[in-house]
This record gives C-alpha cells, sequence and structure tokens, in this order.
C-alpha cells in the first residue's frame, strides 16, 4: 500500500512539476536524424551535359542546394539526392569548404517515391534567394544524417 502511494504522490508531483523543469528536459539537446537540403530548379542548367550540381557551403544556411536542370525529372532528382548522401559521407553532413559539383548521370532505374512531387513543389515555388547561388524556385527537403567515413 506504501508503495503505491508513494508511486501515485511522484506521478502527482511530475504532473504539477513547474514550467521551468519542463523546459529545461525539452531543451535538452536531441540528436538530429533528418539534415536539411535545397532543392532549386537553375535556368543555368538548361542544356547543360549533366541535369544537376551540388552545391555544398561551409558555414552557410542553407549549407546544401541540389541545382536542378530546368527540364530534370524525377530520375536526375533521385540521382542529385543521391550523389548529395554520397558526398555527405565523405565530408560530414556540413561542408567545412564551399564547393559546387557536377556529377555523371548514371542510367540507375531507381526513382525515389517522392521525388516526383518534390519537383512539382519546386516548380510551383516562388523565387527566393539563396546565399551564393542567387534567385531561384527552391523547396527544403530533409535527408538522412550521414557519419563522416559511413
Amino acid at each position: 500500500m506504501r508503495e503505491l502511494l508513494r508511486s501515485l504522490l511522484i506521478a502527482v508531483a511530475l504532473v504539477l512539476a513547474p514550467p521551468a523543469f519542463c523546459a529545461a528536459q525539452q531543451a535538452q539537446p536531441v540528436a538530429r536524424t533528418r539534415v536539411p537540403a535545397l532543392v532549386a530548379i537553375s535556368p543555368d542548367l538548361q542544356g547543360a551535359e549533366t541535369p544537376f550540381r551540388l552545391a555544398r557551403f561551409g558555414g552557410n544556411s542553407p549549407r546544401d542546394v541540389i541545382l536542378l536542370a530546368p527540364d530534370a525529372d524525377a530520375s536526375a532528382l533521385t540521382q542529385a539526392v543521391e550523389a548529395l548522401i554520397v558526398a555527405r559521407r565523405q565530408s560530414g553532413d556540413a561542408a567545412s569548404t564551399s564547393a559546387t559539383f557536377r556529377v555523371q548521370q548514371s542510367q540507375r532505374a531507381r526513382v525515389l517515391p517522392w521525388a516526383a512531387r518534390v519537383l512539382l513543389d519546386v516548380r510551383g515555388a516562388a523565387p527566393r534567394e539563396i546565399p551564393g547561388v542567387g534567385r531561384l524556385r527552391a523547396v527544403q527537403i530533409w535527408l538522412p544524417s550521414t557519419r563522416r567515413g559511413t
């Protein structure tokens, strides 16, 4: 009986805990499982040999930008996402220096199930200023966090 009473008192104390205690608990860092990237349509890539480029910026926000040609399809976006994940595995989720990558397009048939929807969203987005890139139509996506060297 004493154990039951003690458990109830502890439960009531937790429910009535001061908001500062709760806020302190929420302020503790949570492991990031997703990292943002921008997907943008770049008219500069019209007629380019590859339908996308990757731009990684050290210390800027956004840090990673996938630049797609205006005629890019879901397959091109899938390949760009895969290339960005490979780059993140090699140099980490946040680039230490700024760089732009051109990646050869492979002939893989795999297409991410959400890639076509993201392309529709990008094409319908209002142009926005992207530091280091310019004013383009873009949307933010969230990709899995990677550990360097994995």
